[in-house]
């Protein structure tokens, strides 16, 4: 644990009054660490740089992973001990690796408690850690990371060293937390599929003008959100507020399916060229039969090349 110390960094995020300072491993860092300390880890990450380096032009591709837990029995959970972890790994390392717990980092953890009371919420939270990892002098996709293979190890002609550039390929988690990254509306809303551009819930009075209710299984009636357009809603709203009234407003969202905040992940402009909402947005395939519609059980699977 002393080692990892040298590994956090402080992200400020801001709170109604003040701001919370919340410590996160850098994965640029903790690497190394990794590298030197973990045989099977080393091995994977060797593995896979023989058979692709990660260069600025192709970079590895990360799945960050958030879950919520509840500490306590299953008959008594600890509440106010709930917490939200984020962990990453890389697609390179492939599907034999990325099942076991040794091949991912965990790099942040946060009460639930405190996600309320952070301006933003978990959506704000999501993307400071976002630009911690990928942008600045120090990103991931931007700088990339340093690595040298430890001295003590045998490296039968392997790499010795090389620079680590990676991207943002998967945002993996269950239906609520992608709700609360996304800031998104869930199933019992009008729009109640963050990936569905024409889906509405049931009984909403619109099937039929090129709108599907949340009940059809036909494919083919329903049509995919792009991230343009999810990018074009969240900035039409983003236009409209303060123009029209509280009621008024809230109607908009309600019909783009979006929460507005100026501090959410979609907000972000400088994030854009990085995060691409429906691209990455990837549903925990243990929840694969509760999504609330039939489009994102097909997308709710990593690519085939993981």
């Amino acid at each position: 644990l002393t080692s990892f110390r040298q590994c956090v960094a402080n992200i400020e995020l801001p709170l109604d009054n003040g701001t919370f300072t919340w410590k996160v491993l850098l994965p640029q860092d903790a690497l190394q660490i990794y590298l030197s300390e973990c045989p099977s880890f080393r091995r994977c990450f060797f593995e896979a740089w023989r058979m692709r380096a990660a260069t600025y032009m192709a970079p590895w591709r990360i799945v960050l992973y958030m879950d919520e837990l509840d500490p306590g029995s299953i008959f008594a959970p600890d509440a106010p001990r709930k917490l939200a972890a984020f962990y990453m790994s890389f697609l390179e390392f492939g599907p034999s690796a990325l099942r076991l717990a040794q091949f991912w980092l965990p790099i942040a953890v946060l009460r639930t408690n405190m996600v309320k009371e952070i301006t933003g919420r978990m959506s704000n939270c999501t993307r400071m850690l976002v630009r911690t990892l990928l942008l600045g002098n120090r990103g991931l996709a931007t700088a990339g990371c340093f690595w040298t293979a430890p001295q003590q190890v045998d490296r039968h002609g392997g790499p010795t060293a090389g620079l680590l550039f990676a991207k943002i390929s998967n945002l993996l988690a269950d239906g609520d937390a992608l709700r609360q990254i996304w800031q998104c509306f869930g199933a019992g809303a009008l729009k109640p599929c963050f990936n569905c551009g024409n889906i509405v819930r049931k009984g909403a009075g619109l099937s039929g003008d090129g709108y599907v209710e949340i009940t059809c299984d036909n494919m083919d009636d329903i049509r995919e959100e792009t991230d343009e357009s999810i990018w074009q809603a969240f900035d039409d709203l983003e236009t409209t507020v303060g123009t029209v009234g509280k009621g008024r407003f809230k109607k908009l969202e309600q019909v783009c399916g979006l929460h507005y905040h100026t501090l959410s992940l979609l907000g972000d402009r400088e994030l854009r060229q990085h995060i691409k909402p429906i691209d990455i947005n990837t549903y925990d395939s243990c929840l694969l039969y509760t999504s609330p519609s039939p489009r994102d059980r097909t997308r709710s699977r990593m690519p085939s090349s993981a």
